[in-house]
């Protein structure tokens, strides 16, 4: 039975850094394969001296390997770019599969803790599977929902909109301002503090297992919330068993800056598509697509509402205020003619990659055969 490891990484901290727990793991790897999305140089002396060692079992992928097999997709750009390095993964495992074939996806700050081979075992054997893993230590959050979680600490009577937030906080009450402190910068001091924290209803595109069948359906859009679209496509398409991997794994991100505003409207616009793309509305792209605005707008308003509504307010308070304005400031002035052209830009992607995918696997296996 083999298995491929999709390990996308961009600028970690090297002690932060996964490859080396991956490569120690008793599982049955066939390929691990690093898809070097960094803009920074410093990664490639340290790649390269692990993968001098396992030359057999690493493949790493830049943008020279990419031009090789005549991709027409780009790693390391300056913007978010997950999905491209993501879709890169698809194409280099499946050139590496067979039907029996599994690929597990892992972002390069999650690292291992347990595997059940009972489980493990029995999901190797599904060939039209989505496998979930479970999660420890940075739950995976949005900045808006960081926000939430900081706004149920100030509040803690009062009920947020976020669901999963309100999950959070009834499991480990006072504990999420450790939380916030271990893992972003909402809030100053560090925390050494790791729980374990309730599960999302939804798969995470940081740690994921799937058959070939499943892979080979689609390929990522390159906007935030890009891996829930592409659940979304692969259970509509595919209807995958979805079962747990009897994985276990811990996330050890680094602190993560939240009132950026950049950030905040890079990860909103990417909901709004997102979300406008799973609508099962039987209306036109564009009523959908302003709907999903007015939305977002309605959920940053109340956001916006209840820290207004704070008695005390501090200097984090005024912080958080002052950015949820900026960014509702944004949402009404965003170009829906912008929105569109981006959904229509990534569909044609999609089908030129679906089409030529035959191709790209070839040129990709005359690459590494040299």
């Amino acid at each position: 039975m083999k298995l491929n490891i999709i390990i996308p990484t961009r600028n970690p901290k090297l002690d932060k850094f996964n490859l080396l727990s991956i490569i120690s793991q008793d599982i049955p790897v066939n390929k691990i394969i690093i898809i070097n999305d960094s803009t920074n140089k410093k990664l490639d002396l340290y790649l390269k001296k692990i993968i001098s060692k396992n030359l057999r079992k690493i493949i790493l992928v830049d943008n020279k390997f990419l031009t090789k097999s005549n991709i027409p997709l780009k790693l390391g750009t300056p913007k978010w770019n997950l999905g491209v390095a993501r879709n890169v993964g698809i194409l280099i495992s499946l050139s590496y599969s067979n039907l029996n074939t599994k690929t597990l996806f892992i972002d390069d700050d999650i690292f291992f803790k347990e595997i059940s081979r009972k489980d493990f075992n029995k999901v190797l054997k599904e060939n039209n599977l989505l496998g979930k893993i479970f999660i420890e230590g940075c739950p995976d959050l949005s900045r808006l929902e960081w926000i939430e979680l900081y706004l149920k600490i100030k509040s803690p009577f009062k009920k947020v909109q976020n669901n999963y937030i309100e999950k959070i906080y009834q499991y480990l009450g006072r504990n999420s301002v450790y939380l916030i402190k271990k893992y972003t910068t909402l809030l100053s001091g560090t925390s050494d503090f790791i729980s374990q924290i309730p599960q999302r209803n939804e798969l995470s595109g940081g740690a994921f297992l799937c058959s070939k069948s499943v892979l080979e359906t689609s390929f990522f859009s390159n906007w935030f919330d890009e891996d829930w679209l592409w659940f979304d496509k692969c259970r509509v398409l595919k209807k995958p068993k979805e079962v747990y991997s009897g994985i276990k794994v811990l996330h050890n991100s680094k602190r993560k800056k939240i009132l950026v505003l950049d950030n905040l409207v890079s990860e909103e616009y990417g909901k709004i598509l997102t979300n406008s793309l799973k609508s099962k509305k039987q209306k036109n792209i564009l009523e959908i697509v302003k709907e999903s605005i007015i939305y977002r707008k309605n959920t940053i308003k109340v956001i916006l509402f209840s820290f207004k509504s704070l008695k005390d307010k501090d200097k984090f308070d005024r912080k958080i205020i002052k950015n949820l304005e900026k960014l509702l400031s944004w949402l009404e002035k965003i170009k829906v003619s912008k929105l569109i052209s981006d959904i229509r830009d990534h569909k044609e992607l999609n089908k030129k990659l679906l089409k030529n995918k035959e191709f790209y696997l070839r040129n990709i296996r005359e690459v590494l055969n040299g």
